[in-house]
């Protein structure tokens, strides 16, 4: 930021001002658009660490190696019903016998 400052105030001595047509333009082997692309650079990657403390030590109470663990890149995808599964009945259970007059009665 201070390489920039002193950038800025090179243009400024001049008398001339930072405008879109001069910030890239080189002082001092440095230009003012640089310096505005380190800025957004570092609020990326000062925001990301940011959101890495807060999981690991704040509200998340993650592992430190969160990042890492396989479930975070590889998602399980679901399976798609086998056509031997439709007739497959033993895991399904048989309605009561009270439960369906009770709904034959509401219709």
């Amino acid at each position: 930021m201070a390489l920039g400052g002193d950038v800025f105030a090179n243009f400024e001595m001049g008398l001339v001002g930072v405008q879109p047509g001069n910030a890239s333009q080189l002082v001092d082997n440095f230009s003012y658009s640089l310096v505005i692309s380190m800025l957004i650079i570092d609020t990326v990657l000062y925001s990301l660490i940011a959101w890495y403390f807060t999981e690991v030590t704040g509200r998340g109470r993650r592992s430190w190696y969160f990042l890492c663990y396989p479930p975070r890149w590889c998602r399980r995808r679901a399976k798609p019903p086998n056509e031997s599964d439709a007739g497959n009945q033993e895991n399904v259970e048989a309605v009561p016998h009270a439960l369906k007059q009770q709904l034959a009665e509401q219709r």
